[in-house]
């Protein structure tokens, strides 16, 4: 096991420097009877230190569980490949269901507890040829619904030789049919009924009831932009954060005529509060003409701050034309 007064020099050398740290690699950290203590030295020394986890879940105590939430951890995966638990231990072969299902609660009740908005709580769950039915994956579902987890996901595997999942394997349309809840399709993938981000944005024109009217400006001058967001999805979209990520603003990204991002991050605008499941906001953002006349195209569509665009994972973009003169 790693001595903690070693752990504690590395931290204090090479913190100031670091963005983010895996406290995890091949095996379960959590065995490590410091390990909790560790994450609460890394956040206390280097709060700004994006610090994410993955566990079994098998390793901590209730009291630890629900100890680590209050660490400051940011973001922790649970491994969990089953919704019961004769398939789960199919794979996690002396592992007990009802433990790591009990920690994964403990957790999220222990943050709802406290009114925290870390840590990010996942469920990865490995599709095999045993817990891939329709009957096993909505209770999985359900399950990461009444506990409260922030995510569930399905990863996709090709091995064992004799076990990975035949339903759902690389072009089958079984596959496409949840791509965008897959772990490593986009950064906003869930699983959960609802939960994946959705959005309405509707832009308005000077001249609404003609269709197709462009957005008009000069040449390297503001143009004020009026816009209704809506959410679409049983999940808030978030105005602020207590660490700066997560956080929802809408964004315009700048393209050719022809569709071409010319300009991913063009522009910002704050959402004026939190919203709420079907809720919606009207959001102005300002737009800074370009300097080259000509005639261009503004995407509309939300981001989740240092995750990813709400399109990445299905949600639907509004474009319209913008011509500068």
């Amino acid at each position: 096991m790693l001595d903690f007064d070693l752990f504690r020099r590395v931290i204090d050398e090479a913190g100031a420097s670091l963005v983010r740290i895996d406290f995890f690699n091949y095996g379960e950290a959590f065995l490590h009877k410091r390990a909790v203590e560790m994450c609460e030295y890394i956040k206390s020394r280097f709060p700004q230190v994006y610090l994410y986890t993955s566990t079994n879940g098998l390793a901590l105590t209730d009291a630890q569980a629900r100890r680590l939430v209050h660490s400051g951890i940011d973001e922790v995966t649970f491994s969990i490949d089953g919704a019961t638990p004769e398939s789960y231990v199919k794979y996690r072969q002396r592992g007990r269901f009802d433990i790591a299902i009990a920690t994964l609660r403990a957790m999220a009740d222990e943050k709802r507890r406290s009114g925290r908005d870390v840590p990010f709580l996942n469920w990865r769950y490995i599709l095999f040829k045993w817990n891939d039915s329709d009957a096993e994956m909505a209770r999985a579902r359900e399950l990461a619904t009444d506990i409260g987890v922030d995510r569930l996901c399905w990863e996709i595997t090709d091995h064992p030789e004799d076990a990975y999942s035949r339903r759902f394997v690389p072009g089958s349309a079984e596959l496409d049919s949840i791509r965008h809840e897959i772990w490593d399709d986009n950064n906003l993938r869930n699983a959960i009924p609802g939960a994946m981000p959705r959005a309405r944005i509707d832009v308005r024109t000077p001249w609404p009831a003609v269709p197709g009217m462009p957005l008009r400006a000069r040449a390297g001058r503001p143009l004020q932009v009026h816009t209704r967001v809506r959410n679409l999805s049983t999940r808030a979209f978030p105005a602020q954060a207590t660490y700066g990520r997560r956080l929802v603003r809408l964004g315009a990204q700048l393209c050719a005529a022809d569709g071409t991002i010319l300009d991913r991050d063009y522009a910002r605008a704050w959402l004026p509060q939190t919203l709420g499941p079907g809720d919606r906001a009207d959001v102005p953002i300002e737009i800074a003409a370009p300097e080259q006349p000509g005639r261009y195209a503004l995407k509309f569509d939300l981001v989740s701050e240092g995750i990813d665009w709400f399109e990445r994972c299905g949600s639907t973009t509004t474009v319209k034309p913008f011509w500068v003169r």
